[in-house]
């Protein structure tokens, strides 16, 4: 009978494990990730506009084209903090 108790506790355990996870693995999404490096060049006090755009293209008979575009608006409190705004 102890072997029944036992493997009623693995059982448990198991439902307990996959339903404790199961929220996570269906809340993770593929990520459409832009990469690059953010300059840590900060001057107090001063204002800065900069654009970054890119153009991706893919294969195909008729060639896939899409663009990217962003605005920031930068501003340095201090010699070491920047404000960032990003449209």
């Amino acid at each position: 009978m102890k072997w029944g108790r036992n493997l009623f506790a693995l059982w448990r355990t198991t439902i307990f494990v996959s339903i404790a996870v199961l929220p996570f693995c269906l809340a993770t999404s593929p990520a459409a990730a832009q990469f690059y490096v953010r300059s840590p060049d900060v001057k107090k006090g001063e204002l800065a506009i900069e654009e970054h755009g890119a153009v991706y293209s893919g294969p195909g008979e008729e060639e896939r084209r899409w663009q990217s575009h962003e605005v920031e608006l930068k501003y340095g409190f201090t010699d070491r903090w920047e404000g960032i705004v990003e449209k």
